[in-house]
């Protein structure tokens, strides 16, 4: 990161401090967002003074080693926040896989806590695509493929329909959104309160949000076989064989994207294959 970089370098380079200060305080007052502990250092910076002598003019003037201590403690604090950050996401993301592994075996088992919990995230999470698709995924398989009572049916289905419709909302624009999402949306799509079972495909909403994924990154093999297989295109046993025998990036980002990732792994296989 930009700001621990030339805090490490004012520590180690002790005859550019002055430069590497203004740098460092440039950098921070120019960024539109920026942490709280970053912008009280570059402000208390004004403050830190080499030459003994000039320090003697006021009392708020301090030398090298309080700018060493403020500068060590800033970094600790900051990673330290960092590390809490990426814990956090790690364990919403072992939530969601502890949840789908249950995927797939019909299991007598109670959802409801699967669902509340998915709720949850989804409050937390809720500027992450990644927790939206996993859970539009999620209760899109329960309602599908999974055992449950029949009273949850309607609740659950109402909750799957308002994930969409507020995901399709804030994330329109975002290609990773509308690939997954388009990839399940044709799946029993009046669990999305969609009618265009009887559409051409070029008109359904499933091929318009794929279409618009490949339109935004047109250098992206993986959005392009999406939508293609939607068309039955000629090319999309090849643009899948390509995938798999030379795009491995494509291969692990889709691995870690837990069950949505892979139910298009399953997918693009099956292409591969045909």
């Amino acid at each position: 990161m930009k700001e621990i970089q030339i805090l490490e370098q004012i520590l180690e380079m002790k005859n550019d401090r002055s430069v590497l200060i203004k740098r460092f305080q440039e950098l921070i007052w120019n960024a539109e967002n920026v942490s709280d502990i970053f912008s009280i250092l570059a402000y208390d910076l004004d403050f830190y003074e080499p030459n003994e002598k000039l320090r003697e003019e006021s009392p708020c003037y301090y030398g090298d080693d309080r700018l060493e201590e403020e500068i060590k403690s800033v970094i600790i604090t900051f990673l330290s926040l960092d590390m809490k950050v990426i814990t956090e996401n790690m364990n919403w993301k072992e939530q969601l896989s502890e949840i789908e592994s249950h995927f797939g075996f019909h299991e007598q088992r109670d959802w409801t806590p699967d669902i509340e919990l998915i709720c949850s995230l989804v409050e937390k999470y809720s500027d992450s695509v990644e927790v939206y698709v996993r859970a539009i995924y999620a209760i899109h398989n329960i309602l599908l493929e999974e055992n449950y009572p029949q009273e949850k049916g309607d609740v659950w289905t109402d909750l799957l329909q308002r994930y969409f419709n507020e995901s399709h909302h804030k994330f329109s624009e975002n290609a990773e959104y509308l690939f997954f999402v388009g990839t399940i949306l044709h799946i029993a799509e009046w669990y999305f309160g969609l009618d265009d079972d009887f559409k051409p495909m070029k008109k359904r909403l499933c091929f318009r949000m794929q279409k618009k994924a490949s339109d935004k990154e047109p250098n992206n093999i993986l959005y392009e076989w999406a939508y293609r297989r939607l068309l039955m295109d000629k090319a999309y046993g090849y643009l899948a064989s390509q995938i798999i025998e030379h795009h491995k990036e494509k291969i692990d980002w889709l691995k870690n994207k837990g069950f949505p990732g892979q139910y298009v792994l399953d997918h693009l296989q099956m292409s591969n294959d045909e």
